[in-house]
């Protein structure tokens, strides 16, 4: 009898949708500038937002590809510990509620793209595909700029991460 062979794990950041655990944490703190650390607690709104979006047109219609709403929360949570990390006096710009935002700018364009999500299947994925750019765009502004080497790791992992998730939005609503 040939023996079973113990399943090979893959690992999180190879899979299309997923995010690694927290592990940049790890690394030393740099120091981030005042603009900077705008940035990060701005990018935790822009994927917090993309997350929202996703849970609310995935709830409307079953078929969105949902599975990595799990990846997002991850990266939520590195975002949040991270602000945590550079700005321990600061509050971080969360609010519990979902498709609540500090930011108004997030706030109307989550506003504009649920609303449009809300017309139909055909136009559910095209919002969370421009949510999706929003956080690419944030990041690769915002990428060459950091100067600490965990924020910096954390950005790289999570422009990867985004665009696996925009991919397979798009996948998706090619269907």
């Amino acid at each position: 009898m040939t023996p079973i062979a113990a399943p090979v794990r893959v690992p999180a950041w190879t899979d299309p949708a997923t995010f690694p655990d927290n592990d940049v944490l790890r690394n030393p703190p740099g120091s981030l500038d005042l603009e900077q650390r705008a940035h990060l607690a701005l990018l935790a709104e822009r994927i917090r937002a993309a997350h929202d979006l996703l849970l609310a047109l995935g709830a409307r219609y079953a078929a969105l590809p949902t599975q990595f709403a799990d990846a997002q929360a991850r990266e939520m949570a590195l975002l949040s510990a991270l602000h945590r990390r550079y700005a321990p006096g600061e509050p971080v710009h969360a609010s519990p509620a979902a498709g609540q935002y500090a930011d108004p700018t997030v706030q109307t364009e989550y506003d504009r793209l649920l609303e449009r999500g809300r017309t139909g299947r055909a136009e559910a994925a095209p919002s969370i595909a421009e949510a999706l750019r929003g956080v690419l765009e944030l990041l690769d502004a915002d990428l060459p700029r950091v100067s600490a080497a965990d924020v910096h790791e954390a950005y790289s992992r999570l422009c990867a991460a985004t665009v696996r998730q925009l991919q397979a939005v798009q996948a998706w609503s090619s269907r």
